[in-house]
């Protein structure tokens, strides 16, 4: 729901301002709205989504536009059955969960699935100045 539609319901500016937002939701949503970067042009908005939000240094969590993004860019699989690096292959997702298949070169398969908000992240440091 927009501002002027919660203000329109009563819902007080000072709780607004006070409100917990989600951080990856905003920040996905104005990189989709800007369609292109002037520093990386060629970038697909939720790539320059993950950076910006990596280069914020704040806790973060994933939701639904970037989910299988994030898996496939920060998380390894190692096989299970050589030992060596799985690849992500291809994705899919429904209303509440993302699901990213690997692959390995010795023809095994892998497959993650997890809630749109199920992988959370945070600095070790605090944000940058």
């Amino acid at each position: 729901m927009k501002r002027p539609q919660l203000l329109e319901l009563g819902i007080r500016p000072a709780t607004l301002e006070d409100a917990d937002l989600d951080v990856a939701r905003l920040v996905v949503d104005e990189e989709f709205n800007r369609k292109t970067s002037a520093l990386r042009p060629s970038a697909d908005y939720r790539s320059r989504a993950i950076d910006r939000l990596i280069g914020m240094r704040r806790p973060w969590s994933t939701e639904r536009n970037i989910t299988t993004f994030v898996m496939s860019r920060l998380l390894q699989i190692k096989c299970p059955y050589c030992e060596g690096t799985m690849a992500p292959r291809q994705h899919s997702g429904c209303s509440v969960s993302a699901t990213l298949e690997y692959a390995c070169g010795c023809g095994a398969f892998a497959r993650v699935t997890v809630p749109h908000d199920g992988l959370a992240f945070t600095p070790s440091r605090g944000p940058l100045p």
